[in-house]
């Protein structure tokens, strides 16, 4: 299993829909891209920027992506 499925799987298994327990998911997950995008740009602050920017396209594309299945996760959940 490739490192993408892996790390799909594991933030998977931690989004129970507490917020207290998702909000550490996302700043850990917050944590560990800095700590990537530092080490990919060797600490150049111009060149982190650059990719910063990038990842924030990204990040909102997968947002919106993802909001409708989170919309019936939710519901669901309420449901239950």
């Amino acid at each position: 299993m490739d490192f993408e499925t892996r790390l799909g799987a594991m933030v998977a298994k931690e989004l129970t829909g507490s917020p207290e327990q998702e909000a550490a998911l996302i700043e850990r997950l917050a944590d560990s891209l800095g700590l990537a995008i530092a080490m990919a740009t060797k600490g150049d602050p111009a060149l982190a920027d650059t990719m910063l920017t990038g990842v924030e396209g990204y990040l909102s594309e997968a947002v919106a992506q993802h909001s409708k299945l989170a919309r019936l996760m939710a519901g669901a959940r309420r449901a239950s």
